[in-house]
Protein backbone atom coordinates (compact mmCIF):
# COMPACT_ATOMS: atom_id res chain seq x y z
CA UNK A 1 0.00 0.00 0.00
CA UNK A 2 1.30 3.37 -0.82
CA UNK A 3 0.92 5.60 2.68
CA UNK A 4 0.39 9.21 2.28
CA UNK A 5 3.69 10.68 3.29
CA UNK A 6 4.12 11.42 6.45
CA UNK A 7 5.65 15.29 6.35
CA UNK A 8 2.35 15.97 4.65
CA UNK A 9 -0.33 14.13 6.57
CA UNK A 10 1.06 15.45 10.18
CA UNK A 11 0.83 18.95 8.89
CA UNK A 12 -2.48 18.87 7.26
CA UNK A 13 -3.82 17.12 10.27
CA UNK A 14 -2.63 19.90 11.95
CA UNK A 15 -3.75 22.43 9.92
CA UNK A 16 -7.46 20.82 9.47
CA UNK A 17 -7.27 20.71 13.30
CA UNK A 18 -6.71 24.29 13.99
CA UNK A 19 -9.90 25.30 11.43
CA UNK A 20 -12.09 22.61 12.95
CA UNK A 21 -11.25 24.43 16.08
CA UNK A 22 -11.62 28.10 14.45
CA UNK A 23 -8.07 28.85 15.61
CA UNK A 24 -7.26 31.15 12.33
CA UNK A 25 -4.41 32.71 13.38
CA UNK A 26 -2.82 29.32 14.62
CA UNK A 27 -3.77 27.58 11.03
CA UNK A 28 -2.09 30.94 9.46
CA UNK A 29 1.13 30.57 11.68
CA UNK A 30 1.24 26.60 11.02
CA UNK A 31 0.78 27.63 6.95
CA UNK A 32 3.71 30.49 6.90
CA UNK A 33 6.27 28.16 9.35
CA UNK A 34 6.15 25.25 6.40
CA UNK A 35 6.86 27.16 3.28
CA UNK A 36 4.96 27.25 0.08
CA UNK A 37 5.80 23.96 -1.28
CA UNK A 38 4.63 22.06 1.61
CA UNK A 39 1.39 23.83 2.23
CA UNK A 40 1.01 23.17 -1.70
CA UNK A 41 0.77 19.31 -1.02
CA UNK A 42 -1.16 19.81 2.21
CA UNK A 43 -3.73 21.83 -0.27
CA UNK A 44 -4.15 18.93 -2.48
CA UNK A 45 -4.65 16.43 0.35
CA UNK A 46 -7.50 18.63 1.76
CA UNK A 47 -9.00 18.52 -1.99
CA UNK A 48 -9.05 15.06 -1.88
CA UNK A 49 -10.36 14.71 1.53
CA UNK A 50 -13.50 17.18 0.74
CA UNK A 51 -14.12 15.21 -2.52
CA UNK A 52 -13.83 11.68 -0.37
CA UNK A 53 -16.39 13.23 1.54
CA UNK A 54 -18.46 14.20 -0.91
CA UNK A 55 -18.44 11.19 -2.69
CA UNK A 56 -18.92 9.58 0.48
CA UNK A 57 -21.98 11.54 1.42
CA UNK A 58 -23.47 11.36 -2.10
CA UNK A 59 -23.93 7.22 -1.68
CA UNK A 60 -20.94 6.07 -3.45
CA UNK A 61 -21.93 8.11 -6.22
CA UNK A 62 -20.25 10.71 -8.07
CA UNK A 63 -21.68 13.60 -7.11
CA UNK A 64 -24.90 15.39 -8.94
CA UNK A 65 -24.89 19.31 -8.97
CA UNK A 66 -27.64 19.38 -6.52
CA UNK A 67 -25.71 17.59 -3.95
CA UNK A 68 -22.98 19.35 -4.48
CA UNK A 69 -24.96 22.39 -3.81
CA UNK A 70 -26.42 20.58 -1.05
CA UNK A 71 -23.86 19.64 0.50
CA UNK A 72 -22.51 23.35 0.25
CA UNK A 73 -25.50 24.80 1.81
CA UNK A 74 -25.50 21.87 4.93
CA UNK A 75 -22.33 22.82 5.64
CA UNK A 76 -22.44 26.38 5.70
CA UNK A 77 -25.12 26.24 7.84
CA UNK A 78 -23.40 23.75 10.67
CA UNK A 79 -20.19 25.90 10.83
CA UNK A 80 -19.84 27.86 13.92
CA UNK A 81 -16.08 28.38 14.29
CA UNK A 82 -15.93 31.19 11.01
CA UNK A 83 -17.97 31.79 8.40
CA UNK A 84 -17.65 30.14 5.50
CA UNK A 85 -20.22 30.94 2.43
CA UNK A 86 -22.51 28.40 0.90
CA UNK A 87 -21.57 29.62 -2.80
CA UNK A 88 -17.61 28.95 -2.21
CA UNK A 89 -18.10 25.97 -0.83
CA UNK A 90 -20.39 25.19 -4.06
CA UNK A 91 -17.46 26.34 -5.86
CA UNK A 92 -14.77 24.87 -4.20
CA UNK A 93 -16.91 21.33 -4.70
CA UNK A 94 -18.07 21.89 -8.15
CA UNK A 95 -14.61 23.67 -10.15
CA UNK A 96 -11.74 22.41 -7.95
CA UNK A 97 -12.43 19.13 -6.23
CA UNK A 98 -14.88 17.53 -8.85
CA UNK A 99 -13.42 20.23 -11.75
CA UNK A 100 -10.57 21.11 -14.02
CA UNK A 101 -10.28 24.79 -12.41
CA UNK A 102 -7.09 25.49 -10.19
CA UNK A 103 -7.64 27.27 -7.05
CA UNK A 104 -6.55 30.65 -8.32
CA UNK A 105 -8.93 30.74 -10.93
CA UNK A 106 -11.62 30.25 -8.78
CA UNK A 107 -11.10 32.24 -5.75
CA UNK A 108 -8.70 35.15 -7.24
CA UNK A 109 -7.90 36.73 -3.93
CA UNK A 110 -4.89 35.08 -2.76
CA UNK A 111 -6.05 35.43 1.17
CA UNK A 112 -8.65 33.44 0.39
CA UNK A 113 -7.05 30.46 -2.20
CA UNK A 114 -4.36 30.28 -0.24
CA UNK A 115 -6.24 29.39 2.94
CA UNK A 116 -9.88 27.94 1.73
CA UNK A 117 -9.06 24.47 0.57
CA UNK A 118 -7.93 23.70 4.52
CA UNK A 119 -11.20 25.60 5.83
CA UNK A 120 -14.02 23.67 3.72
CA UNK A 121 -12.14 20.37 3.98
CA UNK A 122 -12.28 21.12 7.57
CA UNK A 123 -15.91 21.93 7.83
CA UNK A 124 -16.60 19.08 5.27
CA UNK A 125 -15.59 16.78 7.03
CA UNK A 126 -17.26 17.48 10.38
CA UNK A 127 -20.62 18.39 8.88
CA UNK A 128 -20.57 14.67 7.05
CA UNK A 129 -18.84 12.14 8.72
CA UNK A 130 -21.22 9.34 8.70
CA UNK A 131 -24.45 9.75 10.86
CA UNK A 132 -23.05 6.04 13.04
CA UNK A 133 -19.87 7.59 13.94
CA UNK A 134 -21.18 11.28 15.10
CA UNK A 135 -20.66 10.21 18.19
CA UNK A 136 -17.11 9.39 17.49
CA UNK A 137 -14.38 12.27 16.78
CA UNK A 138 -13.84 13.36 13.59
CA UNK A 139 -10.35 11.97 13.26
CA UNK A 140 -11.63 8.77 12.58
CA UNK A 141 -13.45 9.49 9.89
CA UNK A 142 -10.34 11.28 8.49
CA UNK A 143 -8.24 7.92 9.14
CA UNK A 144 -10.96 5.90 7.72
CA UNK A 145 -10.63 8.26 4.41
CA UNK A 146 -6.89 8.40 4.67
CA UNK A 147 -6.74 4.81 4.57
CA UNK A 148 -9.39 4.51 1.28
CA UNK A 149 -7.00 7.35 -0.37
CA UNK A 150 -4.41 4.85 0.09
CA UNK A 151 -5.90 2.42 -0.91
CA UNK A 152 -6.71 3.82 -4.31
CA UNK A 153 -3.36 4.68 -4.96
CA UNK A 154 -2.24 1.48 -5.67
CA UNK A 155 -5.31 0.19 -7.79
CA UNK A 156 -5.20 -0.29 -11.00
CA UNK A 157 -8.15 1.75 -12.97
CA UNK A 158 -9.17 -1.29 -14.53
CA UNK A 159 -10.83 -2.35 -10.73
CA UNK A 160 -13.13 0.48 -10.80
CA UNK A 161 -15.98 -1.16 -12.76
CA UNK A 162 -15.65 -4.29 -9.89
CA UNK A 163 -15.93 -1.24 -7.14
CA UNK A 164 -18.90 0.10 -8.49
CA UNK A 165 -20.38 -3.34 -9.27
CA UNK A 166 -19.68 -4.00 -5.46
CA UNK A 167 -21.18 -1.10 -4.01
CA UNK A 168 -24.13 -1.46 -6.39
CA UNK A 169 -24.32 -4.67 -5.01
CA UNK A 170 -24.10 -3.83 -1.62
CA UNK A 171 -26.99 -1.40 -2.14
CA UNK A 172 -29.21 -3.48 -3.31
CA UNK A 173 -28.60 -6.02 -0.37
CA UNK A 174 -29.19 -3.54 2.37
Amino acid sequence: MQRIDPSIEKPTRDLLGHAVRGELDQMGQAIYAMGDQRYMECTALCIAIAGYVAIDASGMRWPSDSALREMANHTAETTAEFEIRAADLYDFLSRVAFGSDKLDQVFPDLAISTTFPVLAAARILVAFRPHKAQHEHWWQYLDAIEGALEQAAVLDPAVLPALMLRVHSSAIRS
